[in-house]
């Protein structure tokens, strides 16, 4: 019987389990970064970054890719057609298109701990899910404009940033916000509620090791923003603060005691979530070049995605700083690099020349 590349890569990682006669290599840690402008995925392993590989995506150069999540070998680029690409990163290749059948861009991906995927399209008010072997989807409506996800003691929560279907706002004070919220992402719809009192425009969620979440409202441009700390089991705002500055609009928790958020006017900042306080806000962050996104790996290092002006000039990289903020190296991308996201894969299925 032939198996699908998805279910080969399950049955080696099931093999993983087996008791064998020869060594079994350790998960290697690899960043993937997806490009704009080149229709691309790269992928680097983090003990070797001078090694990579490069996955092409064929589509229509009037279909922009928009946002990527990745879970293990599997992929999922988000389009602005409102499709999404599966590809196998370790035989590099696209394994199928899913039309998502509504209208607008992809604004966000994840994947469940199944295997799952789900995609957030806010001018078309769905949250899509969909099965990456079979191509299968089912569609929710969720008024709000959905375009971000959070994962916290097992459920999923939608971010409904409520821009009234603008999206992404190219003008500060361009877009209108009222009042975002969350919706869990459980039972039938509609669903319960958790409102988000601020500015507006909740862009980004990140759960961290004391259980809680923690979202951030990026606003309009014009006031300033506000990260929200919400309790998951009780579904309430349980404090804020905002000293973020302008725009802050991307989020991640380096595993251990800190969030970092990056914003393009302030710069890279901190934010102790045992001590719930500010350790670098607005006018102290690390200076960036036009941020795309912030990760954190398995050893603390933190990884800023800036992609540049997109238009020649300043090379895009990914800026690698240590936990204590200073910069380490450069990993360099293609022309546009608009997301990354960090996986683990053994090492001898990536097949580099290492």
């Amino acid at each position: 019987m032939r198996l699908n590349a998805i279910s080969l890569l399950m049955a080696l990682a099931g093999g993983a389990c087996a008791s064998t006669t020869g060594p079994v290599s350790l998960p290697l840690e690899v960043l993937v970064v997806l490009d704009r402008d080149a229709r691309t995925l790269t992928v680097v392993p983090l003990d070797s970054v001078e090694v990579t590989g490069t996955i092409s995506l064929p589509m229509a150069a009037a279909i922009v890719p928009t946002t990527l999540a990745v879970r293990g070998a599997v992929a999922a680029v988000g389009y602005g057609d409102d499709s999404v690409m599966i590809v196998d990163l370790v035989q590099r290749t696209v394994l199928r298109r899913i039309g998502l059948s509504a209208a607008g861009p992809i604004a966000a991906l994840m994947f469940s701990a199944d295997g799952r995927g789900y995609a957030a399209s806010p001018r078309a008010n769905r949250v899509t899910a969909f099965d990456p072997p079979t191509g299968e989807i089912f569609a929710t409506t969720v008024n709000g404009g959905p375009q971000a996800f959070g994962l916290a003691r097992g459920t999923i929560f939608i971010v409904l940033g409520n821009r009234q279907g603008c999206f992404p706002p190219t003008v500060p004070g361009l877009c209108g916000t009222g009042p975002s919220w969350l919706n869990p992402l459980e039972g039938v719809p509609p669903f319960d509620s958790i409102p988000l009192p601020g500015p507006g425009n909740a862009s980004a969620a990140e759960s961290a090791p004391d259980g809680l979440l923690y979202v951030l409202s990026t606003g309009d441009g014009t006031t300033a923003g506000r990260l929200s700390i919400v309790d998951p089991v009780i579904r309430q705002e349980i404090a804020a603060f905002s000293g973020f500055g302008l725009s802050p609009q991307f989020l991640a928790s380096d595993g251990e005691r800190r969030l970092l958020i990056a914003s393009d006017t302030e710069g890279l900042m901190v934010f102790d979530f045992r001590d719930r306080r500010i350790v670098r806000g607005a006018g102290q962050g690390v200076p960036l070049d036009r941020p795309a996104g912030v990760l954190s790996d398995a050893v603390g290092n933190i990884y800023v995605l800036e992609s540049g002006p997109c238009t020649g000039g300043i090379s895009p990289r990914v800026r690698v700083l240590g936990s204590d903020l200073v910069s380490r190296r450069d990993i360099a991308t293609s022309s546009c690099p608009v997301a990354m996201a960090l996986t683990e894969i053994p090492a001898e299925l990536l097949g580099f020349d290492r």
